[in-house]
């Protein structure tokens, strides 16, 4: 009921209240206990309140048990008993103090007192008295708040993530992180959110997470890329949710934030070497297509050139057929030149590769340029000094620079720019210079141009075969991939760095190798040497192909050998297991059905047989070439060379085994 003290009556107002009992209504009214120590008299008062605050439900219990001194917390005690001290020496000192008294029960409740000395007219201290609060519910939630806080920034210590708070007009109050190790960014506080730089972050983006904010919801894994003190791009991963006060009102947001620069970097990282790993195996597949295309096609110019080059022999050499078949042959010529380029390319042949220094290559390959380069062309060289010794086949690293400096040329405007090729070492290559090289020192050799450039399309094409950018019947499209080809079959890599606009930079990667003595010059053969001549000897040729069997006699026949024809690898082994001699060299295909050309000299020697082989593939890979020189394989033809080296192979096969 609400009471007007104005309108009571007078005599109401008037009536006479004891002190005491107006003190009392007083103290119940704010929940207080009261003590009023004599200290003269040595009594001590106290209010049933305070019995009642120490769960004494008897008040006369309370006042004959109450022993202030005692009932004090032993870790308050020295505290409390110099502030009453204090109070008493001093009549400037209040007494103002909390501290820990013993209840009934045994417990202990946090009590707050507030009180005074009374003194004489000779200033002597008479009475302490005072008011006692129970303060326990405050004190324990004050320490619990305390020991969360204190739990909270230890936790935030040693995440990763960081917390942040703004208030009500998005402006940051606090970020606690662990900033030695970067896990919080460095923020103004003060500033709103949206008014710290972003890097890479469209207005749009920002107006629109502004906008979410301004509507207080609640957001997840907001990205921001930012600066760091030493000018680092960093990038954060932060949440947030609205704060309301007790009345629901708005006061700000709160939330979390990580640093997620490093998971960003190798995010990228593991998608360029995926990018990598798909390219080396389209490359892959399209050299494993590439030379099973060479292989057939191998079998088909074997026996034309073969067929076309006794069909000379057998023609007068003032017939007019003659310029026929000088016209077919320099048409197989070509296509001779095109099926190496396609073996090249598909990683499958590395001849007479030996360490060597490369600075002489390049230079070959470039004084020979020079003769071809227009005027407007200009060719730099930035060689390093020190000799760069590689293990190679120099004829094959001679093309690589001839294809990339032709390539570079072709890429200028009109004939006109600037060329650039360079050599130096490295101890690993450059960040992105392609996957799979091992640690070690490697030749770098580079081509650069101002050129055109390519766009991405273009540059994820430049190794297909075939594929070319320049007008029909200006182009095979085999230049770079033949110098792909051949970097690989080096154990190498090679890598584009291009731009539309921005010109052109390939660069080569190929291990060194340790410093290699001078090479001795060829000692000539004897007089008499040459003028001997290949012998004549019994051959046991093995092939399945009609056609390629009319050309492989024919040849041997023509160089003065006995030929002996098997289409079938068992009756090899059955002709060699009753008399092997009747022959003095094997000539055998390797890709042969039943018992391939590798299974025939596997099993011959097995057998102990001592004859000399000389193989014939037209897909050679680097393995098989292997497995054949194990087995004891003497020589090894390939088809489209078959004219020029076939007897020549079957003689020295017969030298080496004299």
């Amino acid at each position: 009921m609400d009471i007007d003290l104005g309108r009571l009556p007078r005599a109401e107002v008037s009536t006479p209240v004891a002190y005491d009992e107006r003190l009392e209504l007083v103290l119940a009214a704010t929940g207080d206990g009261v003590w009023d120590i004599g200290l003269r008299e040595h009594s001590v008062y106290t209010s049933a309140r305070l019995a009642e605050m120490l769960g004494y439900p008897d008040h006369a219990e309370f006042s004959a048990s109450f022993r202030p001194a005692a009932q004090l917390h032993v870790e308050d005690r020295a505290r409390v008993m110099a502030a009453v001290r204090a109070a008493l020496r001093d009549p400037r000192n209040g007494f103002d103090e909390t501290f820990r008294l013993r209840c009934r029960d045994g417990a202990f409740r946090w009590l707050r007192a507030r009180g005074c000395v009374v003194r004489d007219a000779q200033e002597r201290p008479a009475r302490f008295c005072g008011a006692l609060s129970d303060v326990t519910e405050q004190v324990e939630s004050a320490r619990t708040t305390r020991e969360n806080e204190q739990r909270f920034r230890a936790l935030t210590a040693l995440s990763a993530d960081w917390y942040w708070a703004s208030d009500a007009q998005h402006r940051f109050q606090e970020v606690v992180g662990d900033n030695q190790r970067r896990s919080a960014p460095a923020i103004t506080l003060g500033l709103a959110r949206w008014d710290i730089p972003s890097v890479g972050m469209s207005d749009e983006v920002w107006a629109r997470h502004r906008a979410q904010m301004e509507r207080h919801e609640t957001f997840r894994d907001f990205e921001v890329r930012r600066l760091d003190e030493r000018g680092r791009l960093r990038v954060y991963l932060t949440s947030g949710e609205p704060r309301f006060d007790a009345a629901g009102c708005f006061i700000g947001y709160h939330g979390v934030g990580r640093d997620i620069t490093e998971l960003r970097e190798a995010e990228a990282e593991r998608q360029r070497f995926e990018a990598q790993l798909r390219e080396a195996q389209r490359v892959e597949a399209i050299g494993t297509l590439a030379g099973g295309i060479a292989h057939d096609f191998n079998n088909i110019l074997g026996a034309i050139l073969g067929n076309l080059e006794l069909a000379r022999h057998e023609v007068d050499p003032d017939h007019p057929i003659q310029e026929r078949l000088a016209l077919i042959r320099q048409s197989a010529d070509r296509a001779r030149n095109l099926v190496r380029q396609i073996l090249a390319f598909s990683r499958h042949r590395l001849e007479n590769a030996r360490p060597q220094p490369i600075q002489p290559i390049i230079d070959e390959a470039l004084a020979m340029l020079r003769a071809t380069l227009p005027a407007g062309v200009a060719l730099e060289l930035k060689l390093v000094d020190e000799p760069v010794t590689v293990v190679a086949d120099a004829t094959q690293i001679h093309q690589v620079a001839m294809n990339l400096c032709i390539n570079a040329w072709q890429a200028l405007a009109n004939e006109h720019g600037h060329i650039q090729v360079g050599l130096d070492l490295q101890d690993a290559p450059v960040r992105g210079a392609g996957g799979g090289l091992a640690p070690g020192q490697y030749a770098h050799l580079w081509v650069r141009d101002d050129g055109c450039g390519m766009d991405a399309v273009t540059r994820a094409r430049i190794f297909e075969p075939f594929f070319t950018t320049k007008p029909v019947g200006q182009g095979t499209g085999l230049g770079l991939p033949v110098v792909h080809g051949i970097v690989a079959a080096h154990s190498g890599v090679i890598t584009v760095d291009s731009e539309p606009g921005l010109g052109t930079t390939f660069h080569v990667y190929l291990p060194t190798a340790p410093t290699s003595p001078a090479v001795e010059a060829a000692v000539p053969p004897l007089p008499g040497e040459r003028a001997a001549g290949p012998r004549a000897a019994r051959v046991l040729l093995l092939d399945d192909d009609d056609v390629m069997v009319l050309v492989e006699r024919g040849l041997l026949e023509r160089a003065g050998h006995a030929v002996r024809v098997f289409r079938r690898g068992e009756d090899v082994l059955a002709a060699v297991r009753a008399s092997s001699a009747e022959f003095d060299v094997v000539v055998t295909d390797l890709n042969m059905p039943e018992v391939s050309g590798l299974d025939l000299v596997q099993r011959m020697a097995a057998m102990g047989s001592t004859l000399p082989v000389v193989m014939i593939s037209g897909y050679l890979t680097r393995e098989a070439e292997r497995m054949a020189r194990q087995y004891g394989v003497r020589e090894v033809v390939c088809k489209e060379e078959l004219v020029e080296e076939l007897a020549g192979a079957v003689d020295r096969a017969l030298r080496a085994q004299a």
